[in-house]
């Protein structure tokens, strides 16, 4: 076959191959949420964990273009979903989706002063796919029932990784720990730090499932949370680690369970001075400075806010990362940084927000980050509603040290944003979520050998 009919040939097989993918996922909405969540995957499985020294720019590889395609694909049928069943909903579109808009404009019109064209132009455009996406799974949750399916899918995914970490931790020790510091576990991922966030993440979702199942149940999702507990700090993610003691005390306190809250504020007090004065191998950066060096992360905080100052609305263009630091003579990052291109991060996700936009981009992107929130918990609060405002909280706080929410492309991203549609969308059906249910009141009448009636609880119960 002729090489430019090969070329075709790849081109049209490729394309067939997508649109059968793009009506799978409109037909079967619960389907693209699950090609979404896998998106970060697709560069963690390539990862070798075999010692390398990155000194040049990387090109983009096959996982690249895969996770591009799949964005864009989920992009386009989110937006033709929400196109399509806009008739059925009658409210108008959320605010927090107006001030998305407004980013992504922003991050568009960026792209005409960026430092770096080619990254900020890939990185809007993604980031304008992936929003798409996000206003059909907005449309799509439109009753109790899809909420749950998303809940359940979400609790899955938790569980598949937890195991798949599980195997790689007894069967590939050489892959789930990290050449470059051996006493940290990595798992499946690309990066320590990542694990952590993922066992962060999976605290609150598997505690949710924990109030949904019986005793057996609960004993198997308990053994799952020590687990994941242990993987934590064999990640020696300490960001993520503290945040999570932090949510885990915030939700206590939310939920008013003022006895739980001390006993835990004295088991959490306990384990971080045993932390502090005896830390694992895998907490340790610098045996002469203790858990809490910051790995001189100040240092490029330090600089990249000075160059920021020089461009303080608009900054130099959207997801430009440590390419600010480029031409920059007086901030020399030689012992920091690799090099100073796009590729490499900032270390705080609002610092790389203000590079990218200035004030004006990190006010636009903390007030969408925030208002799903505030909308998730200014009524009665539930399991759900709690489960997906922890999330996005501990989110916004590991953000701080780490590149955690910036767009599409980490699975901290991804995470945030399934929990951002949750949380400006769920308080709609508080009706369906507070109250008891009728598994829960069979259960708690077991002792006594009486069932509850369906219609006795909700009189609109059809079976």
């Amino acid at each position: 076959m002729p090489k430019d009919l090969y070329i075709w040939f790849q081109l049209i097989a490729a394309s067939a191959l997508g649109i059968a993918l793009m009506y799978i996922f409109y037909k079967r909405f619960i389907i693209a949420i699950g090609f979404f969540i896998i998106t970060p995957l697709f560069s963690a499985l390539m990862y070798t964990n075999k010692e390398e020294w990155i000194n040049v720019e990387v090109a983009t590889g096959l996982q690249g273009y895969l996770r591009a395609g799949i964005l864009l694909s989920l992009g386009l049928v989110g937006i033709f979903y929400f196109i399509t069943h806009w008739n059925q909903h009658k409210d108008k579109l959320p605010v927090h989706f107006i001030v998305l808009g407004i980013f992504l404009l922003f991050a568009l019109i960026s792209i005409s002063y960026s430092v770096d064209r080619r990254y900020t132009t890939i990185r809007a455009f993604l980031f304008l796919a992936t929003s798409g996406f996000l206003l059909g799974l907005h449309t799509w949750l439109d009753n109790k029932k899809k909420f749950e399916q998303l809940f359940n899918l979400l609790f899955y995914y938790v569980l598949i990784l937890s195991l798949l970490t599980l195997f790689f931790v007894v069967f590939e020790p050489s892959r789930a720990w990290w050449w470059k510091e051996p006493s940290r576990l990595l798992g499946i991922w690309d990066h320590p730090a990542v694990l952590g966030a993922f066992c962060m993440i999976s605290y609150p979702i598997l505690i949710w499932k924990f109030t949904k199942v019986g005793w057996k149940g609960k004993g198997l999702i308990g053994l799952l949370l020590i687990i994941t507990f242990l993987f934590h700090v064999a990640s020696g993610s300490r960001t993520t680690l503290g945040t999570s003691m932090f949510g885990f005390i915030l939700w206590l306190i939310i939920s008013k369970k003022f006895k739980e809250l001390i006993v835990a504020s004295v088991l959490v007090s306990i384990f971080f001075i045993g932390i502090a004065t005896s830390a694992p191998a895998s907490m340790r950066r610098d045996k002469s400075k203790g858990i809490f060096f910051l790995t001189e992360r100040d240092l490029i905080w330090k600089g990249a806010i000075k160059i920021i100052e020089k461009s303080p609305l608009i900054g130099y263009g959207y997801r430009v990362e440590a390419k600010i630091f480029d031409d920059q003579k007086e901030y020399d990052i030689s012992d920091l940084f690799f090099i100073a291109t796009a590729q490499q991060p900032l270390h705080s996700g609002y610092i790389s927000i203000a590079a990218g936009g200035g004030l004006v981009g990190l006010l636009l992107w903390l007030t969408l980050l925030t208002i799903p929130i505030y909308k998730s918990l200014r009524s009665n609060l539930t399991i759900e509603k709690g489960t997906v405002a922890l999330i996005m909280i501990m989110l916004m706080i590991t953000n701080l040290t780490e590149t955690a929410l910036t767009g599409y492309q980490s699975l901290t991203d991804i995470m945030f944003w399934i929990a951002w549609v949750i949380g400006g969308n769920i308080y709609k059906f508080d009706k369906d979520f507070t109250g008891s249910t009728i598994e829960d009141e069979n259960e708690n009448l077991k002792l006594t050998g009486e069932l509850v009636d369906e219609k006795s609880i909700h009189p609109n119960y059809t079976g």
